[in-house]
């Protein structure tokens, strides 16, 4: 019998370092066990109602008769390229199966490995494994994100890529990673060219991971991720530019870069944008 005033066996139990192992394996697991289940949810159930970006994708990919420039596109510069070579891969192991499941089941697996990045993302703000698991599925079964996840387009694969990059700008995290921060940046506007709006992110993010450094130390780092994420992606659509049209001028390019769609009806006019 214990004393008034002192913890009971019970309750003492409950702080024993035990628990306390239990609840960082539970912290540990939870994006993992989360993630495995979205695919489990996504692979039976994708979409019959196809964006028909991923019509077309998929198309390309089927008449394309081999790694050509055929597969590249300004806009997702290498979506085709990973759809072909998972779509030959399903192939040779014997599997009658069309490209447009292969881009789908592709997006699923991105689909939730980004389930899975965002839930470490939200660990790390809130530190609540409840708040964490509940607004990791509350993404994860959105319609939209739903919708992509299970479809043939490029954007699930984009958004898997912006948020890893988004995870090394943390501001709470322990040492910037600008070169990381790039790479990953690099990949997400590599699957789709919108990414390049996520810059003036990544530069506040490295910016605010250094505020205990001198100015001139934190610019370095921006410039670091800037120069970093320049480099990974200018050249290598120069160099699909040049196998695309067999030369590098530099007006064609810039018309290829800026490629869209004519019945979307965008315009570079700021007042009919407006």
């Amino acid at each position: 019998m214990s004393k008034r005033g002192e913890p009971s066996p019970k309750h003492s139990s409950s702080s024993s370092p035990g628990s306390g192992l239990a609840s960082r394996l539970t912290h540990e697991r939870l994006p993992l066990v989360l993630s495995v289940g979205v695919l489990l949810l996504y692979l039976p159930l994708l979409t019959k109602n196809y964006y028909w970006d991923g019509i077309f994708f998929a198309r390309v990919i089927e008449e394309a008769r081999g790694l050509d420039a055929t597969l590249l596109h300004p806009n997702h510069l290498v979506y085709n390229v990973v759809g072909y070579l998972f779509y030959r891969l399903a192939q040779g192991a014997g599997l009658e199966v069309r490209a447009i499941v292969v881009l789908q089941i592709l997006n699923c697996f991105f689909g939730a490995a980004s389930a899975y990045v965002l839930c470490r993302i939200l660990q790390d703000c809130f530190r609540s494994v409840y708040l964490s698991a509940c607004l990791t599925l509350l993404f994860a079964v959105s319609a939209t994100w739903w919708k992509f996840a299970t479809d043939a387009d490029s954007y699930t694969a984009s958004v898997f890529f912006l948020l890893i990059s988004f995870y090394f700008v943390l501001p709470h995290r322990r040492k910037p990673r600008p070169f990381l921060a790039a790479a990953a940046h690099a990949a997400s506007m590599l699957f789709h060219q919108l990414a390049i709006f996520f810059f003036p992110v990544a530069v506040l993010g490295i910016f605010l991971q250094t505020t205990s450094q001198p100015t001139k130390q934190r610019l370095l780092h921006v410039l670091k991720y800037a120069l970093a994420a320049f480099l990974f992606t200018f050249p290598v659509f120069c160099y699909s530019f040049y196998l695309t049209t067999g030369g590098l001028e530099l007006r064609p390019f810039l018309r290829w870069l800026t490629n869209f769609s004519p019945e979307h009806g965008f315009t570079f006019s700021f007042s009919d944008n407006l």
